[in-house]
């Protein structure tokens, strides 16, 4: 894509997102009119992750389920843990790297020392590694947590005692 682009007058920019899951797809209708059409509540969340890819500004996000069939494929960190309006449970989700730009071991590594004491409620610990991953690596997703920790620790009626990141929009 970036080599398409430098060809290109409008650049072109896609996020992927996916969900792994059995899904009913077929044909309804009769002989008069007949609509194809997907049902089941994964295709809902699936199509919730592609809003939230544009949140952390990230290119590809998976869900827990289709990281269980790619984690040992791909170079890929956690996100969060998120609740999208529609499902009652929380998800975690994924980051999927398609460049080498976050590709430096220590970045993963303090990335998710980081998503280990926010999830504890370490907030200042976990905001010293977020801060420090955003300096170093201009990690938007760090920025984002930043942002959140300082929000909790103004109004700590804010998080859920699972900390999940709760989504009300789309």
């Amino acid at each position: 894509l970036k080599k398409i682009n430098t060809f290109l007058e409008k650049k072109i920019n896609i996020r992927i997102w996916v969900n792994t899951w059995e899904v009913i797809v077929g044909s309804i209708g009769d002989e008069n009119f007949s609509d194809y059409t997907i049902l089941w509540d994964h295709v809902n969340l699936a199509s919730r992750l592609e809003w939230i890819n544009k949140y952390y500004t990230t290119r590809i996000i998976i869900s827990e389920n289709t990281f269980a069939y790619v984690k040992n494929n791909f170079q890929i960190r956690k996100l969060d843990n998120i609740k999208v309006k529609g499902k009652e449970n929380g998800v975690k989700i994924y980051e999927v790297f398609h460049s080498e730009k976050h590709l430096n071991p220590d970045f993963f590594v303090q990335h998710q020392k980081a998503l280990h004491l926010y999830y504890q409620k370490k907030f200042e610990k976990a905001l010293k590694i977020f801060e420090k991953n955003y300096s170093l690596y201009h990690d938007e997703v760090a920025k984002i947590f930043i942002e959140r920790i300082h929000q909790y620790q103004k109004n700590a009626s804010l998080y859920n005692p699972e900390m999940i990141f709760e989504f009300h929009l789309k």
